[in-house]
């Protein structure tokens, strides 16, 4: 028996292949395909039918994508280059690589991880850049 995500990328692959052919022009062709594409899918992978029609894919934003922007909101440029962006970057990289060995736990974790060594960062860098930026404040009001 197949695994889940081997049977949800075995739906997927056929019902791109029906969709490709619902532009064709033959008509008896495309019904054709279609139909031993689902028999193919319910007897040879086990899918039962609301597997087959029911899938859909969802496109989700990476890890660490709205810190991204929070961060490059609050901190100057220089800040966010040095300090932030390498975490954010290694978060998303050993995250596509935990994904990529299918590997779901250790994503997790590296996630976790992650968001841990952000907020770190984020939490010991705020007094310096709100210093900085109260002395900048002060610097422009005084003549």
């Amino acid at each position: 028996m197949m695994s889940p995500e081997e049977l949800y990328i075995a739906a997927r692959m056929l019902k791109e292949v029906v969709f490709r052919l619902e532009h064709h022009r033959d008509y008896k062709t495309v019904m054709k395909v279609a139909f031993w594409s689902f028999v193919c899918a319910v007897g040879l992978f086990g899918l039962t039918i609301d597997q087959f029609f029911s899938r859909r894919q969802t496109i989700k934003s990476p890890p660490g994508f709205r810190l991204r922007g929070l961060a490059e909101f609050l901190f100057s440029r220089r800040t966010f280059d040095q300090i932030l962006e390498p975490l954010l970057r290694d978060l998303y990289d050993e995250y596509c690589a935990a994904m990529a060995e299918g590997r779901p736990w250790k994503a997790q974790w590296v996630r976790v991880r992650g968001y841990w060594s952000f907020w770190a960062a984020f939490f010991a860098q705020t007094p310096i850049s709100l210093v900085k930026k109260i002395h900048q404040i002060w610097k422009a009001t005084i003549p």
